[in-house]
């Protein structure tokens, strides 16, 4: 009797062996979902990305061990490694899959250029990438790289703030649109507010104050959504989204147009000269669709094509106002060059141009360093058309300082000052006729300034370069070259 107990132990303790047993040979939890966690990615030219895949089973656990494959679509766009690191290789869109077993999961990578828009200022330079986002490189001296902290000397030249690669502007915006002037920056947002930071001592920032430099994207005051902006050397110029153009900065050569003398007034090397730190409404009825500033000048084209100026040089009866009574000067729009229209304007250090609806270019003004291409060094022709180029015809062209550059199916052509390279000559300090910019490079756009002794340009393939001057880093390239006459390429560091 005493036995039968252990007999009942012993039966019990096989099934559950026999229960265990059958617990550790069951089959695993099914593999049932593979996600990246996202759908969509863009990412810049020649960046990265690491990714990775969640693995779950039908219990809705992780699977972390799970044997994971990816694969890219389009390999010359975007490839992808076994880890799951994406690299970008061309502008583009390719399709990274992620597969476990016979489940898929899809990512679509955008791949966007380094830069879509650049713009050259006195000393430094800016650009827009593919994402929205601003950098700026160059001297640094009054702040007008937008970056805030103390960027430090990157030059031989003792006490001046500069970078020599690109970095971003201080802020959280977004920015569509940037123009730089001699020692001040400004920008859009895509709503179409205005930003400016730099150099402030006539109140080219728009600010409300005048002579305080700004280090960070400060909001141009008024209220005003514009759709167009440009950066002289000492003012700024813009177009509101109801027609309105406004003028705001420098003023001594009345290059604001506002009919009347700047209300502020500006000192500079021991001068008082007139300025305004508010936007002020250009003076007249002319409604333009576009508009932009030089030194002393501003320059409109009306919605009909017609050029009109203000500012020095351009006519008018104004001279008791002009600076030290030297020059005739407008303080109000004035018509020039009879009325003539174009499709573009552009302008320089000294001139002004027109671009027909064939492409073929025009100007007038002072053609110093045989800027006009048309085989002389030095033409005046103040109130006359000269056809520049010897008549050719570009898609796309960018005024310089002292130079042109005229952009056709690729290849870049450019003519007139190059002291430090800037029209892409190895030789001589002018170009008096247009020659193609070495390297081999497709570009698809071209950018200078009426400040800049620099000019940058933008591949096809949406990488930056640019030439000319670069003593206190305007070329980007992350070291130091007094100049090039040939493209560098900007080195975008993130």
């Amino acid at each position: 009797m005493r036995a039968f107990p252990q007999i009942l132990a012993a039966v019990a303790a096989s099934v559950a062996l026999i229960a265990c047993g059958d617990a550790t040979s069951a089959p695993a939890p099914k593999i049932t979902t593979i996600t990246f966690g996202r759908d969509t990615a863009t990412l810049l030219l020649d960046d990265s990305l690491s990714t990775s895949v969640v693995v779950t089973n039908s219990r809705s656990e992780p699977v972390p061990n799970a044997v994971v494959s990816y694969t890219s679509s389009s390999t010359d766009v975007a490839t992808v490694d076994a880890n799951g690191r994406i690299r970008t290789f061309a502008t583009g869109v390719s399709t990274v899959t992620a597969t476990v077993e016979n489940l898929h999961s899809n990512i679509s990578v955008k791949v966007v250029p380094h830069f879509t828009q650049i713009a050259t200022g006195g000393s430094h330079a800016c650009g827009i990438t593919g994402t929205q986002r601003l950098y700026c490189w160059g001297s640094d001296v009054d702040g007008n790289l937008g970056v805030g902290a103390n960027t430090g000397d990157c030059t031989a030249f003792i006490g001046i703030r500069c970078s020599l690669v690109p970095i971003p502007v201080t802020g959280a915006e977004r920015f569509v649109f940037v123009t730089a002037g001699a020692l001040h920056t400004c920008a859009l947002t895509s709503s179409g507010l205005a930003y400016c930071w730099g150099g402030n001592v006539y109140g080219q920032l728009g600010i409300g104050a005048v002579g305080v430099d700004v280090w960070v994207p400060t909001a141009v005051i008024g209220g005003h959504t514009f759709s167009s902006l440009s950066a002289g050397t000492m003012h700024t110029c813009g177009i509101d989204t109801s027609g309105d153009t406004w003028c705001w900065g420098w003023d001594t050569w009345g290059q604001l147009g506002a009919g009347v003398t700047g209300a502020d007034r500006c000192s500079f090397f021991f001068t008082n000269e007139p300025c305004s730190g508010t936007p002020l409404k250009v003076a007249g009825t002319v409604r333009f669709a576009e508009v932009m500033g030089s030194e002393k000048i501003s320059c409109g084209r009306d919605l009909g094509g017609t050029t009109y100026c203000w500012g020095e040089g351009v006519g008018g009866t104004d001279s008791t106002d002009c600076y030290f009574g030297q020059n005739e000067c407008a303080r109000a729009p004035l018509l020039q060059v009879g009325g003539t229209t174009f499709k573009r304007l552009g302008m320089g250090g000294t001139h002004r141009c027109g671009q027909n609806s064939d492409g073929v270019l025009w100007c007038w003004g002072y053609g110093f360093y045989g800027v006009f291409g048309n085989g002389t060094s030095l033409t005046a022709s103040p109130d006359a058309l000269v056809r520049a180029a010897g008549g050719k015809s570009y898609s796309q062209v960018a005024f310089g300082s002292g130079h042109i550059c005229g952009l056709s199916g690729g290849i870049l052509e450019c003519w007139g000052n190059n002291q430090v390279g800037q029209a892409g000559s190895t030789t001589g300090t002018e170009r008096d006729t247009p020659g193609a910019i070495g390297g081999g490079i497709s570009f698809a756009s071209v950018t200078s300034g009426p400040n800049a002794f620099t000019t940058c340009g933008i591949s096809t393939a949406g990488r930056a370069y640019c030439w000319g001057d670069g003593q206190l880093g305007e070329l980007g390239s992350g070291t130091i070259l007094t100049s090039s006459a040939d493209p560098v390429l900007v080195k975008l560091v993130r």
